[in-house]
């Protein structure tokens, strides 16, 4: 007997690869917060594919803005030119979705972390960050780019939001 839960899991992740391997075959590459839903829907539904790797080419980070291959270039930093390709949701999103999906070589490509680091505020997104952090570490396949120095500003984002939070629930006297 087939559970009809499983026949819809199998259909959604059916079109999900079909999706990807329309994109693949086009040369076309999603918008960043587009392509950030994606990976998040295929994390959730365990899609790991090599189509992956050639649709997240946008993520990468340049050799020339890499923080750790030129650390006195005049481009400009890698969170600079991330801005303007991920929102802070999205980077969170695209981080915890790739380490759901056991993808460290996209996370070290695109220095998610380091990214994650100059960028996050957000105690949400901070956290996704740092549940991405987690799962890389549990499962034994670190990034290079996931450092000490990277998750210290996401955990003190973390700790500034529940500070205002504890803050506003103190009535005053």
């Amino acid at each position: 007997d087939v559970d009809e839960n499983d026949v819809r899991l199998w259909e959604a992740r059916e079109a999900l690869l079909v999706l990807l391997q329309g994109f693949r075959r086009r040369n076309l590459e999603p918008k960043p917060e587009i392509l950030a839903n994606l990976l998040h829907n295929a994390a959730l539904l365990s899609v790991r594919d090599s189509h992956w790797f050639i649709l997240c080419q946008r993520l990468m980070v340049p050799s020339s803005a890499h923080p750790k291959r030129a650390p006195h270039s005049m481009a400009p930093s890698p969170a600079e030119a991330f801005m303007e390709v991920l929102s802070e949701a999205d980077l969170a999103k695209t981080t915890l979705a790739l380490a759901r999906l056991s993808l460290p070589q996209l996370v070290d490509g695109a220095s998610l972390f380091s990214r994650a680091a100059a960028l996050v505020r957000q105690p949400a997104a901070a956290v996704a960050v740092l549940e991405a952090a987690a799962i890389f570490a549990l499962t034994e396949r670190r990034p290079q780019d996931l450092t000490p120095a990277a998750l210290s500003p996401l955990v003190q984002a973390v700790h500034e939001g529940r500070r205002r939070l504890s803050d506003v629930e103190q009535p005053e006297e």
